[in-house]
């Protein structure tokens, strides 16, 4: 799992099992975000970016953008990241090259979510937008899979018919 450093903006929050949602995982926000009808990343592109520059990084579909260090870069090719506010922690290494969903290469960032056994760090404040959050995933999940399942009744009753 890793340890997380201490942020006096964070509390300690242990999860009952009956608000347990999913295990603190590691995302690529090119496949979270990329990858859906309002998702994507914009970036600031400017040549002016210096080391220890905080920068915002809209995700649409966010109400606020997280906020960024800029810890490493190479202009023209790549800049790396640390997430200093948002409901992620972590770092975004970006490829400034033209991707086909935004401009995002590699990242280590972790949703922090609720899980069993685990006493994990929330910002004051936030929980009931990562409610909000895991329940429209998990709303998601089941209409999928409800249609899924209607699409393989669909194509049995069709082979046998």
């Amino acid at each position: 799992m890793g340890s997380v450093g201490v942020d006096e903006s964070l509390e300690e929050v242990l999860a009952s099992p009956s608000e347990v949602y999913s295990v603190l995982t590691d995302i690529s926000l090119a496949q979270v975000w990329g990858r859906t009808a309002e998702g994507g990343l914009i970036f600031p592109q400017d040549s002016r970016m210096k080391l220890g520059q905080v920068v915002d990084l809209h995700i649409r579909g966010a109400k606020e953008p997280i906020k960024l260090k800029i810890i490493l870069m190479h202009h023209g090719e790549f800049i790396e990241l640390e997430v200093i506010e948002g409901p992620l922690f972590g770092t975004l290494k970006f490829h400034l090259e033209p991707r086909p969903y935004g401009t995002l290469l590699s990242s280590n960032l972790n949703y922090r979510i609720e899980s069993i056994g685990y006493n994990l760090k929330w910002k004051m404040g936030e929980k009931k937008k990562y409610r909000s959050m895991i329940a429209n995933v998990l709303g998601n999940i089941k209409n999928l899979s409800e249609q899924r399942s209607n699409q393989i009744q669909d194509l049995t009753h069709s082979m046998l018919s």
